[in-house]
């Protein structure tokens, strides 16, 4: 039986799902956080930041202040489905200042993301990408990808 690349990304996902989630519910050193714009995660003994991946209706946009977050939950709400939330949350991370190395290097991260959806995630994917990031070709092969200024209602259903 020959395996397809969607069958690996699938079976990839739910193995990432099932190890988070095992970690996540078995560690008794989780401390609850809540971050300035009122964010709930957890965070273990490392530093290492845990959150839910569910849409919270009436967020507040992403920021530098609580940038680890936002990135951590940007893809945890790809990995659970919500791809319209988290092709949002990325496209508010690429507007945010570069202020500083954690911003330039969360931005390089999510292109990087990006970029392989677009190339792997296949045509659906590619038309959803297109609706969140102008995405060019460059004469090199590399795409130039930059956030799409999104109504301000369309940001945070």
């Amino acid at each position: 039986m020959q395996i397809n690349k969607k069958q690996l990304i699938i079976a990839g996902a739910i193995i990432v799902l099932f190890i988070s989630g095992f970690c996540y519910s078995e560690d008794s050193s989780l401390k609850e956080m809540v971050d300035s714009q009122g964010n709930k995660y957890s965070v273990d003994e490392k530093g290492d930041i845990y959150t839910e991946g569910i849409p919270m209706p009436g967020r507040q946009p992403a920021s530098v202040e609580n940038l680890a977050y936002y990135f951590n939950e940007s893809l945890m709400l790809e990995v659970n489905g919500y791809l319209d939330e988290a092709y949002k949350m990325m496209n508010e991370i690429l507007f945010l200042p570069e202020t500083n190395e954690s911003v330039k290097l969360a931005q390089h991260g999510m292109r990087i993301r990006i970029k392989r959806i677009y190339i792997d995630g296949g045509e659906v994917l590619r038309e959803k990408i297109q609706a969140f990031f102008d995405i060019k070709e460059q004469g090199d092969g590399t795409l130039d990808i930059k956030p799409r200024v999104m109504a301000k209602e369309n940001i945070n259903e």
